[in-house]
Protein backbone atom coordinates (compact mmCIF):
# COMPACT_ATOMS: atom_id res chain seq x y z
CA UNK A 1 0.00 0.00 0.00
CA UNK A 2 2.76 2.38 0.81
CA UNK A 3 4.82 0.92 -2.61
CA UNK A 4 1.48 2.25 -4.20
CA UNK A 5 0.99 5.60 -2.76
CA UNK A 6 4.88 6.57 -3.58
CA UNK A 7 3.97 5.39 -7.77
CA UNK A 8 1.30 7.20 -7.28
CA UNK A 9 2.98 10.46 -5.97
CA UNK A 10 5.59 9.91 -8.27
CA UNK A 11 3.39 9.71 -11.62
CA UNK A 12 1.71 13.19 -9.74
CA UNK A 13 5.03 14.87 -9.36
CA UNK A 14 5.78 14.00 -13.08
CA UNK A 15 2.57 14.94 -14.32
CA UNK A 16 3.08 18.15 -12.59
CA UNK A 17 6.58 18.87 -13.64
CA UNK A 18 5.25 17.88 -17.81
CA UNK A 19 2.07 20.58 -16.81
CA UNK A 20 4.78 23.03 -15.64
CA UNK A 21 6.81 22.33 -18.79
CA UNK A 22 3.65 22.50 -20.98
CA UNK A 23 2.79 26.17 -19.92
CA UNK A 24 6.24 27.51 -19.47
CA UNK A 25 6.41 25.92 -23.86
CA UNK A 26 2.95 27.76 -23.86
CA UNK A 27 4.55 31.17 -22.67
CA UNK A 28 7.14 31.26 -24.26
CA UNK A 29 5.51 30.30 -27.53
CA UNK A 30 3.03 33.12 -26.99
CA UNK A 31 5.71 35.51 -25.73
CA UNK A 32 7.50 34.48 -29.45
CA UNK A 33 4.43 35.32 -31.34
CA UNK A 34 3.64 38.16 -29.34
CA UNK A 35 7.89 39.63 -29.91
CA UNK A 36 7.45 39.12 -33.89
CA UNK A 37 3.81 40.69 -33.82
CA UNK A 38 6.22 43.46 -32.48
CA UNK A 39 8.79 43.42 -34.72
CA UNK A 40 6.47 42.96 -37.47
CA UNK A 41 4.31 46.17 -36.01
CA UNK A 42 7.94 48.09 -35.83
CA UNK A 43 8.48 47.01 -39.19
CA UNK A 44 5.55 48.42 -40.26
CA UNK A 45 5.79 51.78 -38.55
CA UNK A 46 9.19 51.92 -40.03
CA UNK A 47 7.68 51.66 -43.64
CA UNK A 48 5.42 53.98 -42.67
CA UNK A 49 7.43 56.73 -41.03
CA UNK A 50 9.61 56.09 -44.58
CA UNK A 51 6.47 56.57 -46.65
CA UNK A 52 5.90 59.97 -44.86
CA UNK A 53 9.16 61.15 -45.39
CA UNK A 54 8.65 60.06 -48.79
CA UNK A 55 5.80 61.61 -49.25
CA UNK A 56 7.76 64.96 -47.52
CA UNK A 57 9.95 64.77 -49.77
CA UNK A 58 7.59 64.58 -52.93
CA UNK A 59 5.95 67.71 -51.54
CA UNK A 60 9.33 69.29 -51.87
CA UNK A 61 10.53 68.13 -54.88
CA UNK A 62 6.71 69.28 -56.10
CA UNK A 63 7.44 72.52 -54.88
CA UNK A 64 10.57 72.93 -56.14
CA UNK A 65 9.15 71.62 -59.83
CA UNK A 66 6.47 74.22 -59.51
CA UNK A 67 9.28 77.09 -58.64
CA UNK A 68 11.40 75.71 -61.82
CA UNK A 69 8.34 75.92 -64.02
CA UNK A 70 7.93 79.77 -63.12
CA UNK A 71 11.32 79.83 -63.58
CA UNK A 72 11.27 78.50 -66.86
CA UNK A 73 7.96 80.67 -68.09
CA UNK A 74 9.83 84.07 -66.76
CA UNK A 75 13.09 82.91 -69.15
CA UNK A 76 10.69 81.98 -71.76
CA UNK A 77 8.90 85.29 -71.63
CA UNK A 78 12.89 86.90 -71.34
CA UNK A 79 13.69 85.08 -74.48
CA UNK A 80 10.53 85.96 -76.62
CA UNK A 81 11.10 89.44 -75.72
CA UNK A 82 14.60 89.19 -76.90
CA UNK A 83 13.65 87.25 -79.90
CA UNK A 84 10.99 89.76 -80.40
CA UNK A 85 13.63 92.96 -80.13
CA UNK A 86 16.19 90.96 -82.22
CA UNK A 87 13.95 90.20 -85.09
CA UNK A 88 12.77 93.97 -84.98
CA UNK A 89 16.43 94.84 -85.64
CA UNK A 90 17.26 92.79 -87.64
CA UNK A 91 14.62 94.19 -89.82
CA UNK A 92 15.72 97.49 -88.97
CA UNK A 93 18.78 96.61 -90.56
CA UNK A 94 17.55 94.72 -93.66
CA UNK A 95 15.64 98.12 -93.81
CA UNK A 96 18.49 100.14 -92.94
CA UNK A 97 20.54 98.10 -96.18
CA UNK A 98 17.71 98.49 -98.66
CA UNK A 99 17.74 102.46 -97.96
CA UNK A 100 21.58 102.86 -97.47
CA UNK A 101 21.46 100.53 -101.39
CA UNK A 102 19.04 102.72 -102.67
CA UNK A 103 20.50 105.86 -101.99
CA UNK A 104 23.94 104.66 -102.46
CA UNK A 105 23.82 102.89 -106.29
CA UNK A 106 23.27 106.18 -108.06
CA UNK A 107 26.16 108.32 -108.23
CA UNK A 108 27.99 109.22 -105.04
CA UNK A 109 31.59 108.60 -104.67
CA UNK A 110 32.24 107.11 -100.96
CA UNK A 111 35.99 107.56 -99.78
CA UNK A 112 36.86 105.23 -97.16
CA UNK A 113 39.98 104.84 -95.23
CA UNK A 114 41.36 103.70 -91.94
CA UNK A 115 41.49 107.29 -89.45
CA UNK A 116 44.11 109.36 -90.05
CA UNK A 117 44.89 108.37 -93.75
CA UNK A 118 43.94 111.38 -95.44
CA UNK A 119 40.14 110.57 -96.00
CA UNK A 120 38.95 114.17 -95.20
CA UNK A 121 41.49 115.93 -97.77
CA UNK A 122 40.62 113.76 -100.43
CA UNK A 123 36.79 114.35 -100.35
CA UNK A 124 37.53 118.39 -99.96
CA UNK A 125 39.81 117.78 -103.25
CA UNK A 126 36.92 115.93 -105.05
CA UNK A 127 34.07 118.29 -104.08
CA UNK A 128 36.23 121.33 -105.16
CA UNK A 129 37.81 119.88 -108.65
CA UNK A 130 35.19 116.96 -109.93
CA UNK A 131 32.23 118.17 -112.01
CA UNK A 132 29.36 116.70 -109.51
CA UNK A 133 26.06 117.85 -109.61
CA UNK A 134 25.09 120.45 -106.75
CA UNK A 135 23.09 118.46 -104.39
CA UNK A 136 26.07 115.33 -104.46
CA UNK A 137 28.65 118.02 -103.42
CA UNK A 138 27.54 118.13 -99.71
CA UNK A 139 29.98 116.50 -97.45
CA UNK A 140 27.75 113.48 -96.46
CA UNK A 141 26.82 112.32 -99.89
CA UNK A 142 30.61 111.82 -100.79
CA UNK A 143 32.33 110.61 -97.75
CA UNK A 144 31.15 107.87 -95.60
CA UNK A 145 34.39 107.72 -93.43
CA UNK A 146 35.89 104.37 -91.42
CA UNK A 147 33.08 102.21 -90.55
CA UNK A 148 33.60 98.66 -92.65
CA UNK A 149 30.13 98.21 -93.81
CA UNK A 150 28.63 95.76 -96.59
CA UNK A 151 25.88 97.66 -97.16
CA UNK A 152 28.32 100.90 -98.31
CA UNK A 153 29.89 98.87 -100.79
CA UNK A 154 26.42 99.01 -103.18
CA UNK A 155 27.64 102.12 -104.67
CA UNK A 156 29.71 101.70 -107.55
CA UNK A 157 31.90 104.59 -106.92
CA UNK A 158 34.03 103.86 -103.84
CA UNK A 159 37.63 104.92 -103.25
CA UNK A 160 39.77 103.45 -100.69
CA UNK A 161 42.48 105.84 -99.19
CA UNK A 162 45.56 103.87 -98.00
CA UNK A 163 48.72 105.30 -95.93
CA UNK A 164 51.79 103.58 -94.67
CA UNK A 165 51.55 102.04 -91.35
CA UNK A 166 54.11 104.11 -89.12
CA UNK A 167 53.11 107.43 -89.83
CA UNK A 168 49.26 106.45 -89.61
CA UNK A 169 49.84 105.19 -85.86
CA UNK A 170 51.87 108.31 -84.90
CA UNK A 171 49.09 110.22 -86.33
CA UNK A 172 46.67 108.23 -84.07
CA UNK A 173 48.91 108.35 -81.15
CA UNK A 174 48.81 112.26 -81.11
CA UNK A 175 45.11 112.89 -81.30
CA UNK A 176 44.31 109.54 -79.16
CA UNK A 177 41.91 111.86 -76.80
CA UNK A 178 39.93 112.30 -80.08
CA UNK A 179 39.10 108.58 -80.11
CA UNK A 180 38.15 108.24 -76.18
CA UNK A 181 41.59 107.06 -75.13
CA UNK A 182 43.60 108.84 -71.98
CA UNK A 183 47.04 110.29 -73.11
CA UNK A 184 48.82 108.80 -70.58
CA UNK A 185 49.14 105.46 -72.52
CA UNK A 186 52.59 105.13 -73.99
CA UNK A 187 53.30 104.46 -77.79
CA UNK A 188 54.20 100.84 -77.57
CA UNK A 189 51.23 99.87 -75.35
CA UNK A 190 49.07 101.96 -77.13
CA UNK A 191 50.18 99.89 -80.55
CA UNK A 192 49.46 96.34 -78.57
CA UNK A 193 46.27 96.92 -76.53
CA UNK A 194 42.45 96.30 -77.79
CA UNK A 195 40.90 99.28 -78.10
CA UNK A 196 38.23 97.87 -75.07
CA UNK A 197 41.51 97.94 -72.72
CA UNK A 198 42.47 101.28 -73.27
CA UNK A 199 42.40 103.70 -70.51
CA UNK A 200 39.53 105.87 -71.60
CA UNK A 201 38.69 109.60 -71.17
CA UNK A 202 34.91 111.08 -70.57
CA UNK A 203 35.06 114.35 -72.27
CA UNK A 204 37.79 116.19 -74.54
CA UNK A 205 37.08 119.11 -76.24
CA UNK A 206 37.67 118.23 -80.91
CA UNK A 207 37.12 120.51 -83.47
CA UNK A 208 36.36 119.52 -87.30
CA UNK A 209 37.31 122.19 -89.56
CA UNK A 210 36.00 121.82 -93.14
CA UNK A 211 37.20 123.26 -96.35
CA UNK A 212 35.84 126.81 -96.21
CA UNK A 213 37.61 126.96 -92.94
CA UNK A 214 34.49 126.64 -90.71
CA UNK A 215 35.54 125.14 -87.73
CA UNK A 216 33.14 123.14 -84.77
CA UNK A 217 33.63 122.20 -81.56
CA UNK A 218 32.43 118.58 -80.52
CA UNK A 219 32.34 118.07 -76.64
CA UNK A 220 31.91 114.40 -76.21
CA UNK A 221 35.15 111.90 -77.47
CA UNK A 222 34.30 109.93 -80.70
CA UNK A 223 33.52 106.34 -79.44
CA UNK A 224 34.16 105.14 -83.64
CA UNK A 225 37.30 102.70 -81.80
CA UNK A 226 36.75 102.31 -77.75
CA UNK A 227 33.93 99.15 -78.50
CA UNK A 228 36.92 97.18 -81.27
CA UNK A 229 38.29 94.04 -79.93
CA UNK A 230 41.12 94.88 -81.93
CA UNK A 231 44.23 96.22 -81.23
CA UNK A 232 45.18 99.50 -83.93
CA UNK A 233 47.47 97.13 -86.05
CA UNK A 234 44.79 94.89 -86.38
CA UNK A 235 41.79 97.12 -86.94
CA UNK A 236 44.30 98.99 -89.55
CA UNK A 237 45.40 95.93 -91.28
CA UNK A 238 41.21 94.39 -91.04
CA UNK A 239 40.07 97.65 -93.04
CA UNK A 240 42.84 97.63 -95.54
CA UNK A 241 41.83 93.80 -96.32
CA UNK A 242 38.21 94.61 -96.44
CA UNK A 243 38.48 97.99 -98.70
CA UNK A 244 40.89 96.66 -100.86
CA UNK A 245 38.56 93.66 -101.77
CA UNK A 246 35.18 96.15 -102.09
CA UNK A 247 35.95 99.71 -103.32
CA UNK A 248 36.31 99.94 -107.20
CA UNK A 249 40.10 102.07 -106.83
CA UNK A 250 42.45 102.59 -104.12
CA UNK A 251 44.96 105.29 -104.17
CA UNK A 252 47.91 105.44 -101.93
CA UNK A 253 48.36 108.70 -99.56
CA UNK A 254 51.57 109.39 -100.60
CA UNK A 255 50.34 109.73 -104.27
CA UNK A 256 47.77 112.16 -103.00
CA UNK A 257 50.10 114.42 -101.39
CA UNK A 258 52.32 114.51 -104.27
CA UNK A 259 50.23 114.79 -107.25
CA UNK A 260 46.56 115.80 -106.33
CA UNK A 261 45.65 116.85 -109.87
CA UNK A 262 47.04 113.22 -110.80
CA UNK A 263 44.94 111.61 -108.51
CA UNK A 264 41.73 113.49 -109.24
CA UNK A 265 42.32 113.31 -112.84
CA UNK A 266 42.72 109.45 -112.22
CA UNK A 267 39.18 109.19 -109.88
CA UNK A 268 37.20 111.08 -112.62
CA UNK A 269 38.52 108.90 -115.31
CA UNK A 270 37.77 105.73 -113.46
CA UNK A 271 34.13 106.70 -112.95
CA UNK A 272 33.38 108.77 -116.04
CA UNK A 273 33.46 111.79 -114.52
CA UNK A 274 34.17 115.57 -115.73
CA UNK A 275 36.84 118.20 -114.43
CA UNK A 276 36.59 121.77 -112.92
CA UNK A 277 37.94 124.02 -115.46
CA UNK A 278 41.16 124.78 -113.13
CA UNK A 279 42.40 122.61 -110.40
CA UNK A 280 41.78 123.77 -106.15
CA UNK A 281 44.55 122.41 -103.96
CA UNK A 282 43.62 122.04 -100.17
CA UNK A 283 46.33 123.84 -98.33
CA UNK A 284 44.21 124.58 -95.20
CA UNK A 285 43.20 121.67 -92.37
CA UNK A 286 40.52 119.69 -92.88
CA UNK A 287 38.41 116.98 -91.07
CA UNK A 288 38.73 115.76 -87.24
CA UNK A 289 41.43 117.58 -85.40
CA UNK A 290 42.94 118.81 -82.29
CA UNK A 291 46.21 120.51 -80.59
CA UNK A 292 48.55 117.70 -81.19
CA UNK A 293 51.29 117.38 -79.00
CA UNK A 294 54.28 118.43 -80.72
CA UNK A 295 56.79 116.33 -78.51
CA UNK A 296 58.87 113.28 -80.91
CA UNK A 297 57.26 109.75 -80.40
CA UNK A 298 59.41 107.07 -79.21
CA UNK A 299 59.19 104.61 -81.35
CA UNK A 300 61.12 101.26 -79.96
CA UNK A 301 62.63 99.20 -82.42
CA UNK A 302 60.26 96.57 -81.27
CA UNK A 303 57.52 98.66 -82.62
CA UNK A 304 59.26 99.31 -85.78
CA UNK A 305 59.65 95.54 -86.21
CA UNK A 306 55.90 94.80 -85.46
CA UNK A 307 54.67 97.31 -87.73
CA UNK A 308 56.95 95.88 -90.20
CA UNK A 309 55.25 92.40 -90.14
CA UNK A 310 51.49 94.29 -90.48
CA UNK A 311 53.17 96.23 -93.60
CA UNK A 312 54.40 92.89 -94.82
CA UNK A 313 50.93 91.54 -94.62
CA UNK A 314 49.43 94.24 -96.49
CA UNK A 315 51.26 93.95 -99.12
CA UNK A 316 50.70 90.66 -99.86
CA UNK A 317 47.28 91.57 -99.71
CA UNK A 318 47.53 94.14 -102.52
CA UNK A 319 49.42 91.69 -104.70
CA UNK A 320 47.04 89.04 -104.83
CA UNK A 321 44.61 91.49 -105.21
CA UNK A 322 46.32 93.53 -108.00
CA UNK A 323 47.17 89.89 -109.56
CA UNK A 324 43.37 88.49 -109.59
Amino acid sequence: MRRLKQSIATKKAIVLKRAVALKRAVALKNISHKNNKLKKLENDQLKLSKLENDQLKLRKLEKRITKLKKIIDSINRKNERRINALTRQRNDLIDLQFRLREHFKNSQILVVGHPRTGTNYLVNLIQANLCLPQKQKSHKNIFCGHKTIDSLFYANKTVYIYRQLLPVMISLYKIKVVFGVHDSIDFSTFLNTKYIHMPGVTSTPKYNVTSDGIVSKMEHPVALLMDLAMTPLDYWFYCSEFWLSRAAMSISYDSLTTDPEIAIKNIGAKFNIGLEDKFTNITQKVGLTLDKDNTNVVVSDNDRLLIGSYESKFSKVMNCIVEA
